[in-house]
């Protein structure tokens, strides 16, 4: 039989495994610790290496043993057989091997000290709740398959793994590190169990940025970038040098001796000190005085991203039913800011650039925004499209902060698909997620609108926890008028600004063009319901029957085209401005005979 998580993974599922595919021995799947049942799809990831979660009902745990000298391996073996007993046990890179057994209650990660053996740093990890071993698939060193030498994992179903006590297990752990001790070459670091520091306990959770960055250190993921940004977060807190030195030290550097270690150590924590002073001195200076309210009223006008609707820093839901158009506004929206154009008349936006990120549907989502961008002559290089961005967790956040220059708008579509494994009713999960949102938010001074789903009731806004609307600065539902195009955006909740806004659009058909293959494709374009057709689009219905044509015969059918579709007027001049701007975005050539529609329509 293969090895393949489609093959494997089934079965310990029937045997009351918890299960997740890892790409070498990293989960692919966002938020794994919550045990998604995307993590059943087991043809998706057919291919994949098949990890198994600990905790859990059975509170599993696997002692990992990562000693590569194999005369110390052995004989903490022969310490573990005769302290805990037999269990299941795996071999990826021998001499380093693993047992699994369960615990009578939840365990957390428990680590040895670590040693230097034979010059290879060498320790003991127990991994319980929110962790993972690979028990099946490819080793990502060697190259080879991971081995059961003796009594396989699918021999046992979950509650019939071997029972071993928290006592008998700190007595193996204990004794694990004499071990290492009596045949280390080095000092023992300090075990990170005997740190001050928050371990990462992967509850469910989303985990704070230290936590991420601690669990790199760990992991041996990075050093180099996760201490800087630790030595910086506790330098905010007040830690001294020597403090920060003492935290550090157990995370050695790999291919460092303890001095050029200490050296470096050193150098991150003197520049992270010197960036925190001169922080703290620039806030001092603008800190601002204790004044009167009225002083602060008149000083401090609400600051609008986009006027009465959007404000310039914040969090905001924009709720609607399915088929509502919801995503449709907000992609017109994300464009106007973009263009600093009006979203509705006199209801004016400031210019900015805009994020939007789709958990699905990107491509259709791309030619939504070409195709508005095409029907009001709009720039589209303010608008960035990019993946979906999950609440569940900070690793978004992280990158978005490390590769990615500042964005006043960021939309999230949709709630339900960035909170993968989180209970929509529970208040205090959604508000968690919800504070993942203002990380951004403060990151970037920006304001994260996100798109939900309204249950049964409308009325009643965005479906799931009444954490939702209690803690956001904005609530705007979106409303679908029967069958009909026309919806109307009204806003549910202002924090600081009034709540009574109403505005109703009429989505209009329009076309795009793909410049690659010529494919015309049909769209939808959300358009104020009292507002004029725009005289490019005008001139795009004139040019699809009638070109080429000079520009003064387009300022008569313009003219004729206007009257016969009970138009109001534009003037010459606005349709000679159109008539530049569909030249300068494409959407027009001029050519020796005149006008005529361009291939980016």
């Amino acid at each position: 039989m293969s090895n393949s998580y489609k093959e494997k993974a089934p079965l310990l599922v029937e045997k009351g495994f918890d299960v997740t595919p890892t790409n070498g021995k990293r989960p692919t799947l966002r938020a794994w610790n919550t045990r998604p049942n995307e993590a059943k799809n087991f043809d998706k990831f057919s291919k994949a290496n098949t990890g198994v979660l600990c905790g859990g009902a059975q509170n599993i745990i696997a002692i990992d043993i990562d000693v590569r000298d194999p005369a110390t391996s052995a004989e903490i073996e022969r310490l573990l057989i005769d302290l805990l007993g037999p269990a299941p046990k795996r071999i990826g890179a021998t001499p380093k091997f693993l047992y699994v057994f369960r615990a009578p209650s939840a365990l957390k990660k428990r680590q040895s000290n670590t040693f230097f053996i034979e010059g290879q740093e060498c320790a003991i990890e127990i991994l319980g709740e929110g962790q993972q071993f690979i028990a099946y698939g490819i080793h990502p060193e060697t190259g080879s398959e991971y081995e059961w030498p003796n009594d396989e994992l699918l021999d046992f179903s979950a509650d019939q793994l071997p029972l071993v006590s928290e006592q008998a297990l700190t007595e193996f752990l204990q004794q694990g590190e004499r071990i290492m001790q009596s045949r280390a070459g080095a000092l023992p670091s300090r075990s990170s169990e005997d740190l001050p520091i928050n371990q990462p306990q992967h509850s469910g959770l989303p985990l704070t940025k230290n936590e991420i960055r601690l669990e790199q250190l760990i992991r041996g993921e990075a050093w180099h970038n996760p201490l800087r940004d630790l030595a910086a977060s506790y330098a905010n807190l007040g830690l001294t040098q020597g403090e920060m030195m003492h935290l550090f030290r157990p995370f050695r550097q790999s291919g460092y001796t303890i001095e050029q270690t200490d050296k470096e150590l050193a150098n991150l924590i003197d520049s992270a000190l010197q960036k925190f002073a001169k922080k703290a001195k620039e806030r001092d200076t603008k800190r601002r005085p204790i004044e009167t309210p009225r002083e602060v009223y008149l000083a401090e006008p609400i600051s609008w991203l986009v006027k009465d609707l959007i404000p310039e820093v914040g969090v905001g839901i924009i709720s609607g039913a399915s088929g509502s158009f919801k995503s449709y506004i907000c992609g017109y929206l994300a464009l106007c800011i973009a263009n600093g154009a009006e979203f509705y008349p006199g209801v004016s936006s400031k210019l900015g650039r805009s994020l939007y990120t789709a958990h699905e549907g990107r491509r259709g989502m791309g030619r939504r925004l070409v195709a508005t961008a095409n029907y009001y002559d709009l720039d589209q290089t303010g608008v960035g499209l990019w993946e979906g961005i999950t609440l569940a967790n900070l690793s978004d956040i992280e990158w978005l902060e490390t590769n990615a220059e500042r964005f006043e708008l960021v939309i999230i579509d949709t709630l339900s698909k960035a909170t993968p494994g989180i209970d929509e009713n529970s208040n205090s999960e959604m508000a968690a997620a919800i504070e993942i949102a203002y990380n951004l938010s403060t990151l970037w001074q920006c304001f994260v609108l996100i798109v939900a789903h309204t249950g049964k009731d409308q009325s009643r806004g965005a479906r799931g926890a009444s954490a939702l609307k209690a803690n956001v600065d904005t609530m705007l539902l979106v409303k679908r008028q029967g069958e009909s195009r026309f919806v109307t955006v009204s806003v549910e909740k202002q924090k600081d600004g009034d709540d009574s806004l109403s505005l109703e659009f009429q989505l209009q058909n329009t076309e795009v063009t793909h410049e690659l293959t010529g494919e015309i494709e049909g769209e939808l374009v959300p358009v104020p319901a009292n507002q004029k057709v725009p005289a490019g689009e005008r001139i795009k219905a004139i040019l699809r029957d009638r070109a080429p044509l000079s520009q003064k015969e387009i300022i008569n059918c313009v003219v004729e085209y206007s009257k016969e579709n009970d138009l109001s007027p534009v003037t010459d001049s606005a349709v000679k401005m159109a008539l530049s701007r569909g030249v300068e975005n494409k959407h027009i050539i001029k050519d020796k005979n005149g006008y005529l529609l361009g291939p980016i329509v």
